[in-house]
């Protein structure tokens, strides 16, 4: 999404969270803008982006497509994930075995 310098750790972590923040209020300002029934989002950034979007009080509809193989992502990824897509109105997945590793939570 954005190119972050990771020499520093302190410098990396504020320009995420500078890009981050930029990102939320941009989308945010054009789900405000253009009042859509439903937002769908088909990465992991946009993911967390709408979700939190959404939590800070738009009413649409949250559509997740997840497109990857959930058990490439370490527990911690995979448990955040479930619970955005748990919250989400609807969900895609590819497969079967994704969609339960990714509702549950944890490694089969």
């Amino acid at each position: 999404m954005f190119r972050v310098d990771r020499s520093n750790k302190f410098s990396a972590f504020s320009s995420m969270a500078k890009n981050f923040l930029r990102a939320f209020l941009f989308i945010r300002k054009e789900i405000e803008y253009f009042k859509p029934d439903s937002v769908i989002s088909m990465l992991i950034e946009a993911d967390i982006l709408t979700y939190f979007v959404k939590r800070s009080g738009l009413k649409f509809n949250h559509i997740c497509s997840e497109r990857n193989d959930p058990s490439r992502r370490n527990k911690y990824v995979r448990k955040f994930l479930g619970h955005i897509y748990k919250k989400a109105n609807y969900f895609i997945c590819q497969g079967g075995k994704s969609c339960r590793l990714l509702l549950r939570g944890t490694k089969e």
